[in-house]
């Protein structure tokens, strides 16, 4: 799927028909046919063109039995129940039902990599940080027998081209993995290239949300996809940055592996979009690599999956069946457990709830420790662990009794209680994982909070260590706690930065790590998908994960746990008609609850209820005839979301008019305005409109010639005779004389070769502008104009008019060339008389040609005898009164250019430093016009430059700015981060004109 299939002809003069084709390969999954009229037309989801085989004579078709021909080209086993997971109360008839249908679909599901889909929705790009250079290391040696295992596994994979040869500069060593089966698996090492790759994050999935929505159904469906990443195409650059190499050959991946950095969230990335439509008609659920269907009953399910593979074969994307379930009648989702629209509570704090009752002094200890860390948030937490703390006294005995029971156990109870317990947030600002291991146990705790000094408990995991387990060294067994707890919160820390706690200082230096050992390796690789860093804390500060990974659970969960009160909250809203959710919200809600007792007190009503009524407990705003209900404030950005995201994104009168069909709420036309100005979507793609913003800055000319000249590259073209494939422009600032050079690249050692000639022949310039292209901007060249003693001037970025003297020469100089060079192999040839023209042409400011404003006089090259009754023929004029006086003129002029430019222009917008700003992106390949105008990530402005420029760079949460640059006034948009809070506004008096009309 998605690639080329090559198809074998063989000519046949004997054949009675045209054109004979297998019924094999006409039952392949990407190929299709019908009869039009006389025409047998083939089609194929492929790039191949649609053929159409013809018999003028005939039109029916002959199909030609022959068993030579059945196995000509491998036919895909169908589904049976043996290659999925149905539940265990479906009949019969509804499973034959079910295998019949994905038999239907059976192109959507691969039972190996032959199968394997790749989609054509998107491709992985691998972005890398500003000044990253290739990653090339060595191949980790291997034993004769494991490079053999290598070599196999690489031919397999060729052969299903997932990989091919490469010659690329990046090369990232392998390892051979353990699996649970105890067969190897290779995988890349690409932490050196994962350490200078963008993060790409992605808005993780609203967790409430997915509840409310999967308790709805009565049987659920789980698919999964087979090989997810290894189903995305790789841009053409990133294949060469996914380079690999063993001790045998280098290859890269046509495919996106597992491994990358940003490949978790391109995949959800490609869930979003296939799925779409189907999110939103309720259809599937989506968190992660989950693919959910929640269904009312087994034809609900049909349907809906007919649904789902119809939006995968679009999509040429393939299942693994072994690991889908189909038609379950419960559902294990996120740490709560899900079935016939109950939704129970989960083992969130079950290491905690199962916390040992103490049997020493030691356990006393470490049980104190664990409930101290969260000590801040226990009401009377002193008086609480007294009997406890009365043990810890020097020459006390060890006596377990009932004040010490109820202590412990009322403590523990708090532990798992709010507020030491909180519901996952995916913006958390802090999220961070504490992790210990012992020879007993491993234990790991998810923290989120507002700051270091008030995180709550979102989840608390351990185990007990296996005999093979509790015998690793130290450092290898923490980092075992630190594998096993992101995997078993794995849901939770996808697609979040946090940061990982340990005592192990060794762990610090995870990503420096070279240990090859099949398990350690694939260790790695599943570390590979987080995005995190790791921290180091003594032991004596990380009690609290100490406690639980030397503790043995026994003791079930409290009834009255924070997870049971959870669960019973939910279970009343699922209960709840959407008109008594909305009465309860405004109920909730101060100012609509005011309203509400307004209109009901007659006394005090009666202005009010002139502009509000209540209707079934409802409060509703009369405007224009019509009853618009009263939004509180829980549900404004849901209505407005709706109106304009949903909607087309229009500006704010049509969101506003939307809006006012059916609702209404104080300060609702500033409240849409502030959120269209941070609607991402909108930023990114629709341009500003009226005047250009930044004025014109001319640059004053040169006292002399070549003192200010101005330099770019033109090209590339086609190679000449002599190698050449670009031309080096340079043009003086004062007589606009212009020089070309022909060179082979754009490298700086080519820049540095002509700028050498340049000075011998001319002298040094004071100052050289360019724009900022990798040659201008490499340490070579700046090191060539800092011993020399040369100013050089870089252009913001995207912005060519501030190099407008040699770019409106590149637009002259492109016909001229065109229409010179015949050969079209030959036109560096051409370079000198093309320049000669150039600088025998009067140019507009000066009225003077270049060569008679560099030398005084107009050279002769043509015209013969008759040239000597010109009169001005042989006139020599002084140079350097001449060029006074051009510089008189230029200076003179600039005014009236800078009118006649501002008048287009406006300089009305600013930035400060610190401000968040959108910039420009450039638009290229084919097409164009639906590529977004702007970056996706936001920029923040550092630096105010002259000339209306300014440095920006990426917004980064540590405060380290990865990338920046420098961008012109007119390629930045201004971004204004608001609060909710802002938005709570009195309506203007031109909205309440508006609303009351």
């Amino acid at each position: 799927m998605g690639a080329e299939h090559a198809v074998l002809v063989v000519a046949d003069h004997v054949l009675p028909v045209d054109v004979l084709v297998g019924r094999s390969w006409l039952e392949l999954p990407h190929v299709s046919y019908y009869k039009q009229g006389p025409d047998f037309v083939l089609e194929t989801n492929s790039n191949i063109v649609d053929r159409v085989l013809s018999d003028p004579e005939s039109s029916e078709l002959v199909e030609v039995h022959t068993v030579e021909f059945d196995s000509e080209l491998p036919k895909r086993s169908p589904i049976t129940l043996l290659d999925i997971n149905v539940g265990s109360q479906s009949t019969i008839a509804q499973r034959e039902q079910l295998i019949s249908l994905l038999n239907q679909y059976r192109d959507t599901f691969a039972k190996n990599l032959t199968e394997l889909g790749c989609t054509n929705v998107l491709a992985m790009d691998i972005v890398e940080t500003e000044g990253s250079v290739p990653v090339s290391q060595r191949p980790y040696r291997t034993s004769p027998s494991d490079r053999q295992i290598i070599f196999n596994i690489l031919s397999e994979w060729r052969s299903c081209g997932l990989i091919s040869d490469s010659t690329s500069p990046y090369a990232s060593p392998v390892l051979l993995a353990n699996k649970a089966s105890g067969e190897k698996r290779l995988c890349v090492d690409y932490r050196r290239l994962n350490q200078q790759t963008v993060n790409c994050p992605y808005p993780m999935p609203d967790v409430d949300e997915q509840l409310s929505s999967l308790a709805k159904g009565n049987l659920f469906t789980t698919l999964d996809l087979s090989n997810r990443f290894l189903q995305i195409p790789l841009t053409p650059q990133s294949k060469e940055k996914t380079a690999f190499v063993t001790e045998q050959e280098t290859a890269k991946f046509e495919r996106m592996p597992f491994g990358l950095k940003g490949a978790p969230g391109m995949f959800q990335k490609l869930m979003n979009f296939v799925f779409r439509d189907l999110k939103q008609a309720g259809v599937v659920n989506l968190y992660l690599d989950d693919v959910i269907l929640p269904s009312e009953d087994w034809d609900d399910m049909l349907s809906k999956l007919k649904q789902v593979l119809e939006a995968l074969r679009g999509a040429r994307l393939t299942l693994k069946p072994a690991k889908c379930t189909f038609g379950s009648p419960q559902l294990d989702y996120l740490g709560f457990r899900i079935s016939k629209g109950v939704v129970q509570p989960g083992r969130k704090v079950d290491s905690i709830a199962k916390f040992p009752r103490p049997r020493d002094i030691h356990e006393v200890r470490r049980f104190l420790g664990l409930a101290g860390y969260f000590r801040r948030f226990i009401v009377g937490y002193a008086e609480l662990s007294n009997p406890l703390n009365s043990l810890m006294k020097k020459d006390a005995t060890f006596s377990w009794g009932e004040q010490q029971e109820a202590a412990f156990v009322a403590l523990k109870s708090k532990l798992c209680e709010e507020p030491v317990v909180r519901m996952y947030d995916a913006t958390a600002p802090i999220t961070q994982v504490h992790t210990d291991a012992s020879a007993v146990a491993l234990s790991g705790i998810l923290l989120q909070g507002d700051n270091e000094k008030q995180l709550h408990i979102v989840y608390a995991v351990s185990k007990r260590t296996t005999e093979a387990e509790s015998k690793y060294h130290s450092s290898r067994l923490e980092l075992y706690a630190i594998i096993w707890t992101l995997s078993t919160l794995r849901s939770y820390l996808l697609g979040v930065r946090f940061t990982v706690i340990t005592d192990c200082q060794a762990l610090i230096y995870l990503n420096l790590h070279k240990n090859v050992k099949p398990q350690v390796a694939r260790w790695f690789e599943l570390l590979q998908e987080f995005d995190f860093d790791i921290k180091y804390r003594p032991g004596s500060r990380m009690a609290h994960v100490d406690a639980l990974s030397r503790a043995a659970h026994s003791e079930p969960m409290p009834p009255d746990s924070v997870e049971n009160v959870l669960a019973q909250r939910l279970e009343v809203c699922l209960t709840l008609t959407v008109e008594e959710r909305v009465r309860l919200m405004q109920q909730g809600d101060l100012p609509t609850r005011t309203l509400y007792d307004q209109i009901q007190n007659a006394s005090r009503g009666e202005n009010v209820a002139q502009d509000y009524q209540v209707c079934n407990g409802l409060v509703y705003r009369k405007y224009r005839d019509k009853l618009l209900l009263v939004v509180p404030k829980t549900m404004r950005k849901g209505i407005v979301i709706a109106a304009h995201d949903l909607q087309g994104h229009f500006a704010v009168e049509r969101t506003v008019e939307k809006i006012t069909e059916d609702y209404w709420f104080s300060g609702l036309w500033r409240y849409v305005k502030q959120h269209i100005s941070m609607c991402l979507d909108c930023l990114v793609h629709k341009l500003p409109s009226g005047k250009t913003p930044g004025l014109l800055h001319p640059i004053p000319p040169g006292k002399r010639p070549f003192q200010v000249i101005h330099v770019d590259h033109l090209g590339p073209f086609e190679t000449s005779v002599n190698r050449k494939r670009y031309l080096l422009v340079v043009v003086d600032n004062l007589t606009k004389y212009i020089l070309l050079y022909p060179t082979s690249s754009t490298d700086a050692a080519g820049v540095i070769r002509v700028m050498t000639q340049l000075c011998e022949e001319r002298g040094l310039p004071d100052r050289i502008i360019s724009d900022r292209g990798t040659c201008f901007t490499a340490k070579s060249f700046q090191e060539f104009c800092r011993l020399r003693g040369i100013r050089h001037t870089l252009n913001s970025t995207r912005h060519p008019q501030a190099n407008g003297q040699v770019e409106r020469a590149n637009r002259t100089i492109i016909p001229l060339l065109a229409m010179s060079a015949e050969d079209h192999q030959r036109w560096d040839v051409k370079v000198p008389e093309i320049q000669r023209h150039l600088n025998n042409a009067v140019n507009k400011t000066t009225t003077k040609t270049p060569f008679e404003a560099l030398h005084g006089y107009r050279p002769r090259f043509y015209g013969g005898e008759i040239r000597q009754l010109s009169q001005t023929a042989n006139t020599w004029t002084d140079p350097a009164e001449q060029q006074e006086q051009i510089r008189k003129v230029i200076l003179a002029k600039q005014p009236d250019m800078k009118l006649a430019h501002d008048k287009r222009h406006y300089d009305g917008v600013k930035f400060d430093v610190g401000e968040v700003v959108m910039k420009g992106q450039p638009r290229v390949g084919e097409p164009s016009k639906l590529q977004v105008r702007y970056r996706v990530h936001p920029m923040q402005v550092i630096q105010v430059l002259p000339s209306d420029t300014y440095r920006v760079a990426d917004v980064a949460a540590n405060g380290r700015h990865l990338y920046s640059t420098t961008a012109h006034v007119s390629e930045l948009k201004s971004w204004k981060v608001l609060q909710e809070d802002e938005d709570e506004l009195c309506p203007t008096e031109s909205q309440n004109v508006m609303l009351s009309s």
